[in-house]
């Protein structure tokens, strides 16, 4: 009976567990496409003033894109070298017309035709576009250089043109918008920016956009008429899109803001003028403040106004990340109506997510299925005992739910990219609908970005897996499992001070994605994650790259609890309890001010003007965080923080730069300015005036803004492959890609002298200057074979890496083939029987990606 007995637990367990197994899915493998621009593109006939006599020049084929999400763009980077200057540079070029210049790095003195002020070299720059594009225009923006003084910061207006001449620290910039009446078309523009005397950037966006109207025919009060008769009507959505409510009850108070501005028809949930996104019309935009906080954190309503047809262009709520004061907050119940009649229901039950229902599901039938049998067979066990079995057994099956969000995993060389965010579904009041929506959006859209570029990378994102007890087992199994991690986190923050297992200490915290859940008394201990939960998941100090979006989220040293009392960073006093993010993360402490040799322990205040040498980079928000649906400056009210943001790790990801410059890169790229110039940097406002405590929020990088997110892999199409006597390579471009996608490269060579080798590429945008520690991802059929690894940076002169590469059977799996620390553009892997004694070779090969070196913790 016991026998028996033994034998249906086990039977059962085993079979849910493999039903449970069945449930984890993993997400596609998805290649990045590579172009080939021309490599023989001319530098645009030297307009950067230099010496190009002394140096060499080398062109590199580069992952194109897009502007604006339509136009194509051809990007062609320079590496530009001498004895004692180097200058990496990207040209970027859409319609055929150079519409950018990305200065990446310097080193050294430019050779330049000859030494001179940043003025005068800006008009130099500006007469050689003249002649190599033969357009009048250049000659123009020279001219309103020349009636100004050098010296000084100067605003001139001529010719519906305004130049603005900045400077901070080493660095100048010249900036020329359209401006008609003082009314601006901000991406209608010509930059120019300058550091330590040499170009920086280069835009020129003039031509791409058209004036579509110069016609103003409505007045601001008419505009504000129109705005308050729209406002009333309008009504936003919070929570989840499955379990929303739409708000319809709420005051308007006054105006809050008014401004007139060329925009496009981008953005726009109204009358649209033009579909195209480079014609501009002027426009007014009005803001409306409410009288409270309604759901969402709402407090205003901008109402768009197209001033030249008076028809509206766009309508939407405008929020706060900040919490708003409790005697301000209009609840669910005074403003809003659920969508959907269960709406309430849906909310409590919302925290268990689909793989885990159907986890739960097959774990309820098994236990039915295992009480039943035992009731059935054995008579001589009571009800009460079958049903302990069956407890123990949900026991047992709760804990393979509780883990099945995580990648199953091995050691595995790659880097790992893990994205978690709060839908809020315990308070929906709490976040817009719009705000979910394009969380869930953005969050697939990064974790793609990561995992193009090798990464095995998941979105957790909502009910996928970010829930307090996943998120802290997935930080444990990702420093366990992997070489480097990367951390983004969409939430609300700040911070509590009645955390069970840190009574009494202030702790900052995100939320997982019930957070706040006013049904739950103990909701602050079972939704939120503190960062010293966090602290004592890192201690491998494997998270080189963390983003996370959140109030408060880089604060250590300025915040004050409402009851008075300061809060720092390190370990609380008397306690190994560790306070404030960063320190969480990295384990380091945040220097009091910038500098690139922090002391040890330490990290820089600012990694992207003064990068450290560590192998850390923490970003985040001291005060308020921007929401993804916000707009950061008024002078691009369609530039909501998501694009910009997608823009930046699209970057980071997709070429060889680092951190900054993919900062700097998406800055241009968005608000025609580098990173530390744009409101992100400087101060944006999460708050209309009269929200005085909501003002001054920025983005921050802590450490070490020169770390590279790029991974080195070996691009489609492969470049060559040969055999030699019975040796053959089957499948030659099976080992192409960034993701193992079971598609094999196999080379074979069994009897003596017979070679079989194949050559990739490591591919576009200065991946091709790889260095670091070369993996493959494969194995041995039938017999142990020998692999032979070679390294190249013209594909004539070839380097050994390594000559005995053992690769045994027993299936796939990465294997080391040892490090390369110079630059190479090629890779040949190559299997060869020199004699009777020596390994016949029968090798598999689906991935070959080359790991960056990365500085130390």
């Amino acid at each position: 009976m016991v026998e028996n007995l033994k034998k249906y637990l086990f039977t059962t367990v085993f079979l849910l567990l493999l039903l449970s197994s069945a449930c984890i899915t993993f997400l596609p493998s998805v290649h990045a496409q590579e172009s080939n621009p021309d490599k023989d593109a001319p530098l645009q006939n030297n307009p950067l003033g230099l010496d190009l006599t002394k140096y060499t020049i080398t062109t590199t084929e580069c992952v194109q894109d897009t502007y604006l999400d339509v136009l194509p763009q051809e990007n062609i980077r320079y590496y530009i070298d001498s004895n004692t200057s180097n200058i990496d540079i990207i040209y970027t070029i859409a319609n055929g017309k150079l519409r950018m210049i990305d200065v990446l790095q310097t080193s050294g003195l430019p050779h330049l035709t000859k030494t001179t002020t940043e003025q005068e070299m800006a008009k130099t720059f500006l007469t050689n576009c003249q002649t190599n594009t033969n357009n009048l225009f250049y000659g123009e923006l020279k001219t309103m250089l020349d009636e100004i003084d050098a010296n000084k910061e100067i605003t001139l207006t001529k010719n519906n043109m305004r130049l603005d001449i900045t400077s901070s620290g080493d660095s100048k910039t010249y900036r020329w918008t359209y401006s008609l009446n003082g009314v601006d078309a901000s991406e209608k523009c010509v930059v120019l920016g300058y550091s330590d005397g040499f170009l920086k950037f280069f835009i020129d966006n003039w031509d791409l956009y058209k004036i579509g109207s110069t016609n103003i025919g409505l007045t601001e009060k008419e505009a504000i008429e129109i705005a308050m008769q729209n406002a009333e009507t309008y009504t936003w959505q919070v929570g989840p899109p499955e379990d929303a409510y739409e708000v319809v009850k709420f005051n308007l108070a006054d105006v809050a803001t008014t401004q007139l501005i060329f925009c496009n028809s981008l953005e726009a949930n109204r009358n649209h003028q033009s579909q195209d996104p480079f014609v501009l019309f002027p426009m007014w935009r009005i803001g409306i403040s409410l009288d409270k906080f309604y759901p969402g954190n709402v407090y205003g309503i901008f109402v768009d106004i197209w001033a030249n047809t008076n028809k509206v262009r766009h309508i939407t709520e405008v929020f706060s990340t900040l919490p708003p004061p409790a005697d301000s907050i209009v609840s669910l119940s005074e403003s809003a109506v659920p969508l959907n009649a269960q709406t309430a229901d849906l909310i409590k039950t919302n925290a268990i997510s689909t793989s885990q229902t159907a986890i739960m599901g097959l774990s309820l039938a098994g236990i039915v299925a295992l009480s039943f049998l035992l009731l059935r067979k054995n008579t001589y066990i009571s009800k009460q005992r079958a049903f302990k079995f069956g407890g123990l057994l949900l026991c047992l099956l709760m804990l393979v739910s509780l883990f099945s969000s995580l990648a199953i995993v091995s050691a595995d060389p790659r880097r790992r990219a893990t994205i978690w965010g709060s839908e809020g579904t315990g308070d929906p009041s709490r976040k817009t609908t719009a705000e979910v929506n394009q969380q869930r959006v953005t969050s697939q859209i990064l974790s793609d970005y990561f995992k193009n570029d090798g990464y095995v990378a998941s979105n957790y994102q909502g009910s996928k897996g970010s829930y307090r007890s996943q998120i802290l087992a997935q930080i444990s199994s990702n420093e366990a499992n992997y070489d480097r991690v990367a951390v983004i986190d969409f939430n609300h923050g700040v911070g509590r001070t009645d955390y069970a297992q840190g009574y009494g200490e202030f702790h900052y915290l995100f939320e997982d994605n019930i957070g706040m859940d006013p049904s739950n008394p103990n909701y602050h201990n079972d939704n939120y994650v503190y960062d010293m939960d966090i602290h004592g998941k890192t201690t491998l100090r494997k998270t080189f790259f963390t983003l996370i979006n959140t109030c408060l989220s880089a604060n250590y040293s300025t915040y004050t609890t409402p009851l008075g009392n300061p809060v720092s960073q390190g370990f609380v006093s008397g306690t190994t309890h560790a306070q404030s993010m960063p320190f969480a993360w990295t384990h380091k402490l945040v220097t009091t001010t910038p500098t690139s040799t922090p002391p040890a322990g330490y990290m820089s205040s600012n990694g992207y003007t003064n990068a450290d040498s560590g192998g850390h980079c923490y970003m985040g928000f001291p005060w308020g965080s921007a929401a993804l649906t916000q707009q950061i400056d008024p002078a691009y009210p369609n530039v909501l923080y998501y694009l910009w943001l997608q823009d930046f790790l699209y970057g980071a990801l997709s070429l060889d730069i680092t951190i900054n410059q993919a900062l700097d890169r998406a800055s241009y790229n968005r608000f025609g300015n580098s990173f530390g110039n744009t409101k992100l940097s400087t101060g944006f406002d999460s708050g209309w005036v009269g929200f005085a405590t909501f003002s001054n929020c920025n983005l921050v990088i802590y450490g070490n803004g020169n770390l590279r997110l790029y991974e080195y892999f070996v691009h489609s199409p492969h470049k060559s492959y040969s055999s030699f006597g019975s040796g053959s390579v089957s499948t030659p471009n099976g080992f192409t890609g960034a993701q193992p996608d079971g598609s094999y490269t196999r080379l074979y060579a069994l009897n003596v002298n017979d070679q079989a080798c194949v050559t990739g590429s490591m591919g576009y945008s200065g991946a091709d200057q790889a260095r670091g520690r070369i993996w493959i991802y494969g194995y041995a059929s039938s017999y142990t074979s020998r692999l032979r690894v070679y390294v190249s940076n013209d594909n004539y002169n070839w380097y050994v890496v390594n000559n005995n590469v053992i690769v045994g059977t027993g299936g796939a799996r990465w294997i080391d083939c040892g490090n390369y620390a110079n630059n190479f553009k090629y890779i040949s892997l190559t299997v060869y029987r020199e004699n009777s004694n020596d390994y016949s070779n029968n090798i598999y090969i689906d991935s070959v990606i080359v790991l960056p070196p990365l500085p130390g913790p």
